[in-house]
């Protein structure tokens, strides 16, 4: 199977109004998210189940050889692949880009940090 260009990791909507299901799938990068994609990864249903949690579904193996492949996942998928402790935490974006002695630190560093600017 030949494979050129840019590959990603993302997530394509499905289900029903107030109901949404998203499939975790590989694509070109430039190709439409409905569009066709290559290999289908997992699921991921935002909604919370009976036992409290939010159910994702991934197919690890998979999920291996496509991001030895060179696959990047989206913003989103990484960050839902850090919460199912499949990759790192990704960096933080946005937010604090005028602050780079911010960019890499965690979360609960981050509120410390702001908390004693706020004091002091």
């Amino acid at each position: 199977m030949g494979v050129s260009g840019a590959l990603r990791i993302r997530l394509a909507r499905g289900g029903f109004r107030h109901k949404p299901f998203y499939r975790i799938f590989v694509a070109q990068k430039e190709a439409p998210v409905q569009g066709r994609h290559m290999d289908i990864l997992g699921y991921f249903k935002p909604e919370i189940g009976p036992d409290g949690n939010r159910q994702m579904g991934i197919k690890f193996d998979r999920l291996r050889y496509w991001l030895a492949r060179g696959a990047t996942p989206s913003d989103r998928v990484a960050w839902l692949l850090h919460v199912a402790g499949v990759l790192p935490e990704p960096p933080q974006k946005g937010y604090y880009r005028h602050r780079p002695d911010l960019l890499h630190k965690s979360r609960e560093e981050i509120r410390q940090i702001l908390r004693s600017e706020r004091a002091g």
